[in-house]
């Protein structure tokens, strides 16, 4: 599946994050993308018990990689309901502008 761009992964300012079980499954993945202000957190997904399960993961190697930048989302809906539940705070809609 190419569900993300060769150009999107060899960007240093984007981080793939990946948990994984005891196993050494996969059970929890996001996309991280900074600048010199904000991480901005992506693609949230965990294979079981959905993004209530994969906040924290996320959040925990957020703040390991980058602990001076403050964390921004675009989740709507359910997934904004559970970014609320791990200590976010909605400042109101995104707006997407397309150029070209």
């Amino acid at each position: 599946m190419d569900l993300f761009r060769p150009e999107l992964l060899v960007d240093p300012a984007t981080s793939v994050l990946v948990g994984h079980s005891a196993d050494g499954l996969v059970t929890v993945e996001a996309v991280a993308s900074r600048n010199h202000h904000v991480v901005g957190i992506s693609n949230v997904f965990a294979v079981e018990g959905g993004v209530d399960r994969a906040w924290p993961v996320v959040l925990n190697a957020v703040r390991r990689l980058f602990p001076t930048l403050p964390v921004v989302g675009y989740e709507h809906g359910a997934d904004l309901d559970a970014a609320i539940r791990h200590g976010f705070e909605a400042a109101g809609p995104l707006r997407v502008w397309l150029h070209g």
